[in-house]
């Protein structure tokens, strides 16, 4: 069987997620990318109605990461989460989010976390 993989790769969003209460009241930029599998007899006749917006998924994860939260696997998991309820016919898909400037003395990286769904 056939899929398509649609993906939107390295969003910049701003974001108030963090552990330390000063984290959820400055924020941070995080760099997300998502995945989702379709099967691919679903996009015929380049009908849009057979495939799923990027828009629209685009707009799934703005709605995440407007809500400020603890953790970045709890941000993975809702969007994820999020994505399967609203478009059941995903086979299924990944939900990567990086703090692109984690709050770690000395350290001169990013953090991230997967979620695979």
């Amino acid at each position: 069987m056939a899929h398509f993989i649609i993906s939107l790769d390295r969003m910049r969003m701003f974001g108030r997620i963090g552990v330390f209460e000063q984290e959820r009241i400055v924020g941070n930029e995080f760099v997300l990318d998502v995945r989702v599998r379709i099967d691919a007899d679903r996009v015929s006749n380049d009908d849009v109605e057979g495939t799923i917006s990027y828009a629209d998924i685009y707009d799934e994860v703005k709605r995440v990461m407007e809500k400020p939260h603890r953790l970045l696997e709890t941000v993975a998991s809702e969007i994820g989460q999020r994505l399967r309820v609203r478009w059941p016919e995903i086979i299924d898909g990944n939900v990567s989010i990086t703090k692109s400037v984690p709050p770690i003395s000395g350290f001169d990286g990013s953090a991230s976390v997967a979620y695979f769904f």
